[in-house]
């Protein structure tokens, strides 16, 4: 993809948006777990490694996500309507996107690090992964739009105090 030096967004920017979106989604993930109980469970069957593994996956993903959707919608105060739709309507693609990379990567990734090769080629594996594809783009696409609203919305309110 050519990035000009005009389009391209910056890195701390990225840096900061992905890291605060995958923190918020994964530290609201773990508290619903863990305030219905059912957390001791998930976690009793999940290694350092594979946790460790699921993370980076999802913030590396989250990372390319977020990196290319500002470098088709920058985060801008000017024209508030526009830029406001813009954001929520490039939030939900980046979410979809992320939810569609995400998945599949997770899925290869915990099956390989906590059964093995073999249950891959089990066929209710890949039933379960295709039908999850579609979930994961639209939870992605919503949860992509609530953050691209957040995250016009903070950034015209930090556009206020700094010049």
């Amino acid at each position: 993809m050519a990035e000009t030096a005009r389009t391209r967004p910056d890195n701390l920017l990225v840096f900061g948006l992905a890291t605060f979106h995958v923190t918020l989604l994964t530290t609201t993930g773990l508290f619903v777990l863990h305030s219905s109980g059912s957390i001791g469970r998930l976690l009793a069957g999940l290694d350092t490694l594979t946790g460790f593994a699921l993370f980076l996956a999802l913030w590396a993903s989250t990372w390319w996500t977020t990196r290319w959707v500002l470098t088709r919608a920058p985060l801008n105060p000017e024209n508030s309507d526009s830029r406001l739709r813009s954001a929520m309507l490039w939030g939900y693609l980046g979410g979809a996107v992320t939810g569609l990379v995400f998945l599949p990567v997770a899925f290869v990734l915990v099956f390989l690090l906590t059964f093995g090769v073999a249950v891959l080629a089990n066929l209710a594996s890949f039933i379960v992964l295709v039908f999850g594809i579609p979930v994961a783009a639209i939870v992605g696409g919503l949860v992509g739009t609530a953050f691209g609203l957040f995250d016009f919305c903070i950034y015209r309110v930090a556009s206020s105090f700094v010049p």
